[in-house]
């Protein structure tokens, strides 16, 4: 647990689970001043929505906590700033976190729905199934047994019946497939020009540099470093992004002499701005550094050197 003296700056735990990391985060009051005795102070509903400055409110908060809404994107990022302002880095880690397991939680409720809708239609298909059945017995003149009745009763008659489609009718929705398919595909050919494909992926201008040449205001380094002195604690990282698209993955590896010691995954997405830094409190050890950006099949590289060689 990592504390400073006022606040606990924890770090988010090992898991892609949403709710146990929000869990995690409102019971261990992350962000929330430590009591008397230096302990952890669960968040409550009005303690957060003071820290937030009533946004989100109170009634939101709880039902976060209760798991009866699922957090926006934008309400996470603000929930984070509780953090952020005490440790920038710790904030951004949550927040990457945090949005990553609401993707995860966002796809299994999707594909819950999509399970559910699958049962209920063929439960729905059944029971037609049954009705017809029993009104084509009635229809000539046979009685109804009790199981009959029983099935007969149970249908839903506001639902949609489904004649079986004849072959001809199917061949023809065949045809009309294969004509939509046919047709998009002439006009993509002479809508796009010859020679003509989707922007590439590119990320430019990788700087490196310290402290006193890293504006926080542009967040982006001034100029770039190619080499440092020893027991440089922080060294920043800036660079250009170009045709990226919102919420596409991507990781940093860090190199040092030839081997990987560090590694990063984000998004590029409202939580990132094109920076970033790496920091030893004791100074990092000597060696020639690289820094590698992997978006999709593509990498993007810069390098440097610390200390004596």
């Amino acid at each position: 647990m990592l504390k400073n003296r006022k606040k606990n700056l924890e770090l988010p735990p090992e898991t892609t689970d949403f709710w146990k990391l929000f869990d995690f985060f409102w019971d261990n009051g992350v962000g929330n001043p430590l009591n008397q005795d230096g302990e952890p102070v669960p968040w409550s509903e009005k303690a957060l929505e003071v820290a937030l400055e009533g946004k989100p409110t109170a009634k939101a908060l709880g039902n976060w906590h209760s798991r009866v809404n699922l957090p926006s994107r934008e309400s996470i990022q603000r929930l984070c700033r509780v953090i952020l302002v005490d440790d920038e880095q710790l904030g951004r880690s949550w927040a990457s976190s945090l949005l990553t397991a609401r993707r995860l939680e966002e796809i299994r409720r999707k594909e819950n729905s999509k399970l559910l809708a699958r049962a209920k239609s063929k439960n729905v298909n059944r029971e037609v199934a049954a009705f017809q059945t029993a009104e084509n017995r009635l229809a000539n003149g046979a009685a109804l047994d009790s199981e009959s009745v029983i099935e007969f009763e149970s249908v839903n008659l506001s639902a949609p019946t489904r004649c079986k489609p004849s072959p001809s009718f199917k061949f023809l929705r065949l045809f009309k497939a294969v004509g939509l398919v046919l047709l998009s595909l002439a006009i993509y050919i002479f809508a796009v020009p010859f020679g003509e494909s989707d922007p590439k992926i590119k990320i430019s201008d990788i700087r490196f540099c310290s402290y006193n040449t890293f504006s926080a205001y542009k967040k982006s380094c001034l100029s770039s470093k190619t080499h440092f002195p020893a027991g440089t604690q922080k060294v920043y990282v800036s660079f250009q992004t170009d045709n990226i698209h919102y919420g596409e993955p991507f990781s940093r590896r860090w190199y040092r002499n030839g081997e990987k010691w560090l590694e990063r995954n984000d998004f590029f997405d409202d939580t990132w701005q094109n920076y970033t830094w790496i920091h030893n409190q004791h100074g990092h050890d000597h060696g020639e550094y690289s820094m590698r950006i992997i978006v999709g099949d593509q990498v993007f590289s810069g390098k440097f050197t610390l200390g004596d060689l």
